[in-house]
Formats: structure tokens, C-alpha cells, sequence
């Protein structure tokens, strides 16, 4: 059996967008996919539907799998001949134990590589408004770990605290008020300002300043929890002039989007993501199994004299014209087909073709001469009547037991502000209980079809959450 490989794979602070475009790359191609807590789960969704999908998410006192156990199923699944990403958050080898598995990997014999990302000692200040450097203010900025693994290994904040920079800490939390009695203890004034960053890049966002007086107090208070980034330093004074994120139109909002097609889903979360909400992005793309027979009825299609087909689904026009083109045929040489589309959203997606729908909707039957109709068969047209002399073509079937669905709901138990789909078909309301999301008022429906385009809905979104005025928002148009 091939030896598999390994990727090493910085995912970022936690933003989709922040992704390196090589990481990006990776994603799209392996076998198989290792990720932690701090890598946003939008992100599996640049991989392959049937990919699999292994969560070793750490926090305190809560290990969904001991290091050790991790560094084995990387080399356990390379050892089986997949390609693996190994998805961590910010940068591998900047407090990720990213350099522990690469050693393991080595002594093991598995090949690998390092993809690095953007690490959040610089990323989540940066999303703040606090800028690690600043001319006059700090001509550098120093990283350090506020967790060590042994109570005997203990941080010399004397030697830090000397420093003429920024102190940025990571994992640092629940050691607050240590590093504040350290630094504190080797000279530092307790005006020198304060700030925690937690869930940087993400829809949970929180920036809480204050001083190295104060800041314990504050963070007691506020019930301020870990994951955050500490930033100590004259910096943080340019927080309340610099602070970007937090305000942007969309900023906090939560919004679970389903559509079709992988690439329909995509689209639509990076639209809301550049106003600044957090998506997961959903399709049943991810979850489908081409149909049985397919290319077979394609060749009666094609060989009748007079023939339809009717598309329900953005999928089944994606599957369709894929299974057209590994069976080499020139779209020129249709001249017996007529086209149609259920809906203006399917419409559409035949257009990103080139083929311009015959007709919407199942009127398009009643008014044609074409003298047999063949019709995707999908949750989409069940019940509805179909035309004489037609044929139901299973296009694709959806596969219930793919990890994906287990990602969904994991990430939805955090809570959702908005459902953002192409339409309402049922499997996706029966699959993860929409219904009562529809219908709670704390949550907010929003719907491709009807709109204009993406922006479109975007823009009806702007007007239900945020408060400033929609014409001042920053629209960056695809």
C-alpha cells in the first residue's frame, strides 16, 4: 500500500477568510482531516464530500484526545496510504505542539509538510484594533505561553517585564492573576494598560481593557473566559481609536447557511462573512451519492427524438452536466432536449452552463410538445403530479451517515442568530429540526429565492440586526 502524507496545517485565528490560500489547497484534496477546537469547522467545507473527518479538540480539562493519541492516528491514517491535514489553529509551530508531531512523524517515517497560518499572538490583536507594533509606542513584541506543564516551570516574568515591547500571552487565562502579581513584581507600573481578546476573528468576540491594577477584577467580574489572547503593552491605548470588527454590521451574528451545491454554500457564507458574522456552511453536495443508472438514462435522453429534462435541484444540474461530460458529449450536439428548471434559484445555476432554462416551473409540461419528460426525482417534487409519459431520474441519494451532519449540529448547539437557504426543502428542516428554528422568533429566516442576489439578502439581514444605517455599511460587491 502507498505511503500517505501528512499537512501540517495552520488554519488561522478562527476567520474562514484568514485561511492561507495553500491551506485552502490542502483542504480541497486529502483523504482524511485531524482538527482541534480553535480551527473554525466553516473550513471543512473546502474538502472533499466524502472525506474523513476526525475531532481531537482540546480545552482545560476536557481532551477529546490525548496528544500522544493524536500524534498516533496522524501516523495511523498515513500509514493506511491517506493524504491527512492536521488542522490546527493560528500557526502549527507557534504553541500548537505542531513541532511534537512533526517529531513523532518523523520517527515514525511519515512524510509531511508545514503549511503555516496566521498565528493569533498577531491575528486577534490585529481584529481589536491593537496593533502589536506602533512607532514611539513598541518597537517590538514578544510571545509567550501563559500555560506551562508543571507547577516547577514556572515563567521568569522579571526577564519579560525588562523588555521594551509588547507582551502578547497565549493560554493565558487561568493564570491571570499570576502573571499580573509576576509582572507586577519585577516593576511594572500598574497603569500599564490591558487587554483581553477572547474568541478572536469570531462572532463571539470580546475585547475587555483595563490596567495591570485592574484588569483580574474586571476579568472576575465580566466572567471572562479562556480561549483569549492577553496583550500588555502601551499598544492597547490604540484600541478605542483602531477597533474595527466589533462594529461591522454583522458583527456577533451567528447565521447557519444550507444550499445545493458546496460551491451555492460557500458563496453565500463568505457574502455575510466579509460584513462580519461568523457562518457554517452546509450543502447536500456534502452529503450526496450519485444515483444508480444515471449514465444509462442519459443515453436514452439523448437518443430519444424529442425529450425533456426538468431540474429540481442545483445539485442534480451539477451532477447532470458532470455525468454529460465524462461521457464526452458536446452540448452542441443536444438539438433534442428542452431544459427546464422547478425554481428561479435552479434557473439560475443552469445559467452558470450557459443554458438558458426553456421554462420554470412544472407549467413548462402543460404548455410543451416534447414528447417525453424526464424529471429529477428529489424531496423537492414529491407529490407534485408529473406529466404523462415522463421518468423519474434519481440523480442522487443523500448519505445520512457522513460526519458532517455531526459537525452541523455541534456547531449550532452554540446557538444561531439567522438560517440563511437557497429554499426551505424539507430534508434539511427533518435532519436538524428547523422547524422550531423557522419558527422561533429569536431566529431569523432568510431565503435566496425571490432575491435579487446574494447582496440582496445580505443587504434584507443588515436592516434586521444591525443598528446603524444600512446605506453607511461597507458592501464589497462579487
Amino acid at each position: 500500500m502507498a505511503r500517505g502524507l501528512v499537512y501540517l496545517v495552520g488554519a488561522g485565528p478562527g476567520a474562514p477568510g484568514l485561511l492561507t490560500v495553500k491551506g485552502r489547497r490542502v483542504l480541497e484534496t486529502v483523504d482524511a482531516i485531524v482538527y482541534d477546537r480553535l480551527a473554525s469547522p466553516r473550513l471543512l467545507g473546502y474538502a472533499k464530500p466524502d472525506v474523513e473527518l476526525h475531532y481531537v479538540g482540546k480545552e482545560a480539562g476536557d481532551h477529546a484526545m490525548s496528544q500522544q493519541d493524536i500524534e498516533q492516528l496522524l501516523i495511523s491514517l498515513a500509514r493506511a496510504g491517506r493524504i491527512v491535514a492536521r488542522l490546527k489553529g493560528g500557526d502549527p509551530f507557534v504553541f500548537g505542539r505542531g513541532g511534537e508531531e512533526a517529531a513523532a512523524l518523523t520517527e515514525a517515517g511519515i512524510p509531511f509538510e508545514v503549511v503555516p497560518g496566521i498565528t493569533s499572538a498577531v491575528g486577534v490583536p490585529a481584529y481589536a484594533g491593537i496593533p502589536v507594533t506602533y512607532r514611539k509606542l513598541s518597537p517590538s513584541f514578544t510571545v509567550v505561553t501563559g500555560h506551562r506543564m508543571t507547577s516547577e516551570d514556572e515563567v521568569d516574568w522579571h526577564a519579560y517585564a525588562q523588555l521594551s515591547s509588547t507582551l502578547v500571552i497565549l493560554m493565558g487565562v487561568r493564570q491571570l492573576h499570576k502573571i499580573v502579581d509576576g509582572l507586577r513584581g519585577a516593576g511594572l507600573s500598574g497603569e500599564m494598560p490591558v487587554a483581553l481578546i477572547r474568541w478572536g476573528t469570531r462572532a463571539a468576540q470580546r475585547t475587555l481593557v483595563g490596567s495591570l491594577e485592574d484588569i483580574v477584577s474586571k476579568v472576575e467580574a465580566a466572567k471572562f473566559e479562556a480561549p483569549a489572547v492577553i496583550v500588555v503593552g502601551d499598544v492597547v491605548s490604540k484600541h478605542s481609536d483602531l477597533s474595527w470588527f466589533e462594529s461591522m454590521p454583522l458583527a456577533g451574528r451567528r447565521i447557519f447557511v444550507t444550499a445545493g451545491t458546496t460551491d451555492e454554500a460557500i458563496r453565500m457564507a463568505e457574502a455575510v462573512e466579509s460584513l462580519g458574522a461568523e457562518t457554517f456552511a452546509l450543502s447536500a453536495e456534502m452529503l450526496a451519492v450519485q444515483g444508480d443508472g444515471v449514465c444509462t438514462r442519459l443515453r436514452t435522453m439523448l437518443a430519444a427524438r424529442s425529450a425533456g429534462m426538468y431540474f429540481t435541484t442545483t445539485l442534480g444540474v451539477k451532477i447532470w452536466f458532470s455525468q454529460l461530460k465524462d461521457l464526452g458529449v458536446d452540448l452542441r450536439q443536444i438539438t433534442n432536449l428542452r431544459i427546464a428548471a422547478d425554481s428561479l434559484a435552479v434557473a439560475r445555476y443552469l445559467e452558470q452552463y450557459g443554458v438558458f432554462a426553456d421554462g420554470v416551473g412544472p407549467g413548462v409540461w402543460s404548455d410543451s410538445t416534447v414528447n417525453q419528460w424526464f424529471v429529477e426525482a428529489s424531496l423537492g417534487v414529491e407529490g407534485q403530479s408529473l406529466p404523462n409519459a415522463s421518468q423519474a431520474v434519481h440523480l442522487y441519494s443523500l448519505d445520512l451517515t457522513r460526519s458532517w451532519l455531526d459537525v452541523a449540529r455541534m456547531w449550532l448547539e452554540d446557538g444561531v442568530d439567522a438560517v440563511w437557504s437557497t429554499s426551505r426543502p424539507s430534508w434539511w428542516t427533518s435532519l436538524f429540526s428547523l422547524d422550531d428554528i423557522w419558527n422561533d422568533e429569536a431566529v431569523r429566516p432568510f431565503e435566496s429565492a425571490g432575491a435579487e442576489d446574494d447582496w440582496d439578502v445580505c443587504e434584507q439581514m443588515q436592516k434586521t440586526f444591525w443598528r446603524g444605517d444600512v446605506e453607511d455599511a461597507a458592501v464589497v460587491r462579487g
